[in-house]
């Protein structure tokens, strides 16, 4: 059943779990398990949650054993027959993990233009106008779940080095720098 559910990701590593859980249209509760980087009979649950002090998202990660008679289990204090079972469970209650698992994570490979990942225009939605110039626009909304800041180039901009600024933004990691997820062109 493990290969069948929208949750598994059979071929996935830990860093690649971080990678897609990450994506900006995944949100707080998104889940998915995987095989364990450590031991190749057992699982690893990874969860996208997000730190309210901060105010940043982050993934746990939650190793997956098996008792001796095959029951699946995180907390030896709660054993299931299948890993189906224990999502189940962790649906209801989030019984010491960081949350619930609401969302299976959705694994979408972004197009990538010269190191920069194409955002799907349909998933950002711009709700105020926060400032402007002569040449950009910055707006409050939305990519997905994640409140975002949407810079939008005014048409006496050059496109190349709009991209070219975006391409060091993507660079830059700072908690007092805003993250870049990517541009829609």
């Amino acid at each position: 059943i493990k290969f069948r559910c929208r949750w598994y990701f059979n071929e996935t590593n830990r860093h690649d779990a971080q990678r897609f859980l990450q994506q900006a249209h995944n949100g707080k509760e998104t889940f998915l398990i995987r095989p364990s980087d450590t031991n190749q009979s057992e699982e690893s649950l990874s969860i996208l949650d997000f730190n309210e002090d901060k105010q940043h998202f982050h993934v746990k990660h939650y190793p997956i054993r098996r008792t001796d008679q095959g029951l699946y289990y995180i907390s030896r204090k709660s054993t299931f027959p299948s890993l189906q079972d224990l999502v189940n469970h962790y649906q209801k209650k989030s019984d010491g993990l960081c949350c619930l698992l609401t969302y299976p994570c959705q694994k979408i490979e972004p197009i990538v233009h010269d190191g920069l990942s194409e955002l799907d225009r349909c998933q950002l939605s711009s709700t105020e106008l926060l400032s402007q110039d002569y040449y950009n626009e910055v707006y409050k909304g939305t990519y997905g779940q994640r409140n975002v800041a949407i810079k939008s180039m005014k048409m006496n901009r050059d496109k190349n080095r709009f991209l070219h600024e975006a391409k060091i933004m993507k660079e830059l990691e700072h908690e007092n720098i805003v993250c870049l997820y990517g541009v829609c062109t």
